[in-house]
């Protein structure tokens, strides 16, 4: 049923009550709750979210108080930080065998560049260097 009295439902193409919907056992999530999410998880801000899913800002405040959406969002958002986490690894990977290929190279101050890398990136022997202890100033 949509009822075109509330302030946050507005819009040219309102969003039916039942996906509005704010109740504990509601599991199922609408297409537009679904966009939002993923536009949310990849960064989008609120503004931004509520124009391309084409809600008011308020009915998106409303989802996300609803506890499907928050857990969903809660899990996306872990899911695109565990992808990234994972493609960086991937790069400092390829990283290290550019280095390590660098070391190995002919020419002195490439491979001595390439091993000073290394080496500070390691922190080998980090701690054989005492820490500097500067007196405050008076």
């Amino acid at each position: 049923m949509i009822t075109p009295t509330k302030p946050e439902n507005t819009r040219k193409d309102p969003i039916p009550d039942e996906i509005l919907s704010h109740s504990e056992t509601e599991t199922t999530l609408s297409d537009r709750q679904l966009l939002a999410i993923e536009l949310l998880a990849s960064g989008a801000n609120f503004q931004t979210t509520s124009d391309r899913v084409n809600v008011d800002p308020k009915t998106l405040y409303k989802w996300r108080q609803n506890p499907a959406f928050h857990s969903h969002l809660a899990l996306r958002r872990e899911e695109t930080l565990g992808q990234a986490s994972d493609h960086y690894r991937s790069l400092l990977i390829d990283t290290l065998n550019i280095l390590f290929k660098q070391a190995q190279h002919p020419y002195a101050p490439t491979s001595h560049r390439a091993a000073r890398s290394l080496l500070a990136l390691s922190r080998l022997g980090h701690h054989l260097v005492p820490p500097t202890h500067n007196p405050p100033p008076k």
